[in-house]
């Protein structure tokens, strides 16, 4: 029928609307709005620091504490959710784990053309190993 479901994206309800409910239709809008947002202003005309958001608990939970804490010019924190159409603006975009590493983070920043720096964790999910080591992102020690 002409669908192409490839990774890292993959087709869950964490990837859905938020309700449990997934969709082939409703992953071709995801891939589409997390594209265009990546795309929406040239490489050079991005942001040129880290851009690192979470909400509630996570802004004090384990290794994450430790980016909010930092006072580096090169990293820009937020300490309440942001809207992902936000994180296109930046050029270099921070993973870090919470619940030991299942989130639908990592599937979402993959496709906002910048570069990922991933906490290293022995938490992986199941598609983690179809990224690559410094080709897909850079490996940042816990």
């Amino acid at each position: 029928n002409g669908s192409i479901v490839s990774f890292p994206m993959t087709l869950h309800d964490q990837f859905g609307l938020g309700d449990g409910r997934m969709s082939i239709n409703t992953y071709r809008l995801r891939y589409q709005k997390l594209y265009s947002w990546g795309s929406q202003q040239p490489w050079l005309e991005k942001n040129n620091s880290c851009f690192f958001s979470a909400a509630h608990g996570a802004v004090t939970r384990g290794n994450r504490s430790h980016i909010f804490d930092s006072q580096s010019p090169y990293l820009s924190t937020v300490d309440h959710n942001m809207p992902l159409s936000e994180y296109g603006k930046y050029r270099y975009l921070v993973y870090a784990y919470g619940h030991c590493g299942w989130s639908r983070r990592l599937h979402e920043l993959a496709f906002m053309k910048a570069g990922i720096l991933m906490e290293t964790s022995v938490c992986r999910e199941y598609m983690h190993s179809i990224f690559d080591e410094g080709q897909d992102y850079v490996s940042v020690k816990e």
